[in-house]
């Protein structure tokens, strides 16, 4: 698929830079139509910045940034392209654009949206011990960190908050139908070595098979970002589309699960902490960047004992939240240098 990228990619370039530059002057019909961009991002809390030598018009936030280009329709928001119904242009020093750039920019600013996963649940134990059962340990530390995430200013949602059974299928949809941003999979570790330790953190594996995924989800539906770009398209270039979207989500995960190590870092002994790619179904079919955790191996006594406490919980809890925090933040600090 490397070539069908380094195609998309040089597309979107041509489509940006081969827009006209339009600096026609607007009559008081298209005034009334338009809005300026300046002001509709400084309502919304917004920054702006304007490149004059490649006419492009930066708005960034917090959770993200949309570049637009003075004489075109098109647009980029996190690497990704759009399409507004109508081109954006300048009239006097306002560069004003069509009333649907609300929704773009809406996006860059509302809270972050995270779904929770406790693994296993309902007839599904997970990992059995004498003392633990993995469906509790993960329902009850997921708990914990959607607790600290919601003090941070985070929208969070629970794929489960009982004990009950959820299909993978349904978890990993889920997170799509909450416009989920980021998604982390809860679970404790077992092995047949009693002495086997660590706290590991699982993302998308690169030998996935990306194109199998790319082909199946096009014929499914269009997440909202892409569904005016995308509404009339082929299913080879909708498979397109998802092929660059899953690059992208591997490497936010991999940082991702980066952070998220870091973070627990003074709570786990260095040696313990393992970063893997793996091809674990809700790593695959989710639709935004995945992580799985495992939290301990509940067949080392020592692990288990940790696990089996609220206290202990608690602060892996804070840590896992912190690492997910501290990704969104340099997330944002990479976007502003791309600015």
């Amino acid at each position: 698929m490397r070539h069908f990228r380094i195609f998309a990619a040089g597309l979107i370039g041509t489509v940006l830079l081969a827009a006209p530059v339009e600096m026609a002057r607007a009559t008081d019909k298209w005034q009334g139509a338009y809005c300026s961009l300046q002001e509709l991002a400084a309502q919304k809390g917004l920054d702006f910045f304007w490149d004059p030598i490649a006419r492009n018009a930066t708005v960034s936030g917090p959770l993200g940034f949309a570049r637009f280009h003075a004489g075109s329709e098109y647009f980029l928001s996190e690497g990704k392209l759009d399409r507004l119904p109508d081109k954006v242009y300048f009239s006097g020093d306002n560069l004003l654009a069509p009333p649907a750039v609300a929704g773009p920019l809406d996006r860059l600013s509302r809270p972050l949206k995270v779904v929770i996963d406790a693994g296993h649940g309902g007839r599904d134990f997970g990992a059995i011990t004498r003392a633990s059962r993995e469906k509790k340990i993960t329902l009850e530390i997921a708990r914990d960190v959607a607790e600290e995430l919601k003090q941070r200013g985070v929208r969070v949602f629970l794929t489960r908050d009982s004990d009950r059974f959820i299909e993978l299928s349904d978890r990993a949809s889920f997170a799509g139908e909450k416009g989920a941003d980021l998604f982390v999979s809860i679970h404790a570790n077992a092995s047949t070595t009693p002495g086997l330790e660590g706290f590991e953190v699982y993302y998308l594996s690169p030998e996935t098979n990306d194109y199998f995924l790319a082909n199946i989800r096009s014929e499914k539906r269009i997440p909202e970002e892409g569904k005016t770009l995308l509404a009339e398209a082929a299913r080879e270039t909708k498979a397109v589309y998802w092929d660059l979207r899953q690059a992208d989500n591997r490497a936010k995960s991999m940082r991702m699960a980066g952070q998220v190590v870091d973070g627990t870092r003074k709570l786990i002994e260095r040696g313990s902490i393992r970063v893997r790619p793996a091809q674990f179904y809700v790593l695959k079919w989710t639709e935004c960047p995945a992580v799985l955790v495992e939290v301990g191996y509940l067949t080392n006594r020592r692990e288990e004992k940790k696990l089996g406490h609220s206290v202990y919980q608690k602060k892996l809890a804070k840590s896992i939240a912190e690492g997910l925090i501290n990704y969104k933040k340099n997330e944002e600090k990479m976007e502003g240098r791309l600015v």
